[in-house]
């Protein structure tokens, strides 16, 4: 479970252009299962998503992942926790030109060590259960949209996180692409993977798999229960 306590950033803190996106937000994700942030542009879903996966600090409050309060650990503990319990999976993908596919999907996993041909084998067993498998040598920057997708989820996935965080992640992605990517969605859930994202596509935050949809604007939480398919508060 991830709990967060009155939760506020503000950016360029003293300064005139001072910018609070997030303010006194408190909320509850359940583990095992999928919970969508969903509001409008500039509302702070995104910011609200990297403050709970660790990527940035909140200016005060408190946010607590399985029991335990990391808001206050030293960046390399911070470190350490982003890469056992977390994957992400970014809206513009940020895969590296020039490298292959299984190159980027093994990329988080070096800094953990261990023998280099488990890892290879673990990153080609992701890329065959995301069907992307045959793609494992080609430079990612040749890869189509939903092509990319699958090796970000890859990536997200190889050091086997309990937690998976995407922001925005069918912005790119036509119709087809967005269905695969809620079957693979699916998929993780049942394999009891709790799945965090961030859309403002009622394609995602209407789905019948989603069992949370967190309506936010302007950096505050203005429903915390919406129902899956439901008309919402936002």
């Amino acid at each position: 479970m991830i709990v967060l306590q009155d939760i506020t950033k503000t950016f360029n803190e003293g300064a005139d252009n001072e910018y609070t996106a997030i303010h006194g937000v408190d909320l509850k994700i359940d583990a095992d299962r999928v919970t969508v942030l969903r509001g409008p542009s500039g509302s702070g879903k995104t910011t609200l998503l990297t403050l709970i996966g660790g990527l940035a600090r909140p200016s005060s409050g408190r946010i607590h992942v399985n029991g335990r309060e990391v808001t206050s650990l030293p960046e390399r503990f911070l470190t350490h926790m982003r890469r056992e319990v977390f994957g992400f999976v970014f809206q513009s993908f940020n895969l590296i030109h020039g490298l292959s596919v299984l190159e980027n999907v093994m990329i988080p996993a070096y800094p953990l060590g261990g023998p280099g041909r488990e890892l290879n084998a673990r990153a080609v067993e992701l890329l065959e259960t995301l069907r992307i498998a045959h793609k494992a040598g080609t430079e990612v920057q040749y890869l189509s949209g939903g092509e990319a997708q699958r090796v970000a989820i890859a990536r997200a996935l190889i050091n086997d996180p309990p937690i998976l965080v995407a922001d925005e992640p069918t912005a790119n992605l036509d119709t087809a692409l967005s269905l695969e990517f809620l079957d693979i969605v699916r998929e993780l859930r049942g394999r009891g993977k709790t799945v965090v994202m961030t859309s403002h596509d009622p394609m995602i935050w209407q789905a019948d798999l989603v069992d949370a949809v967190v309506a936010m604007r302007d950096g505050r939480i203005v429903d915390s229960g919406v129902d899956p398919g439901g008309e919402g508060t936002a």
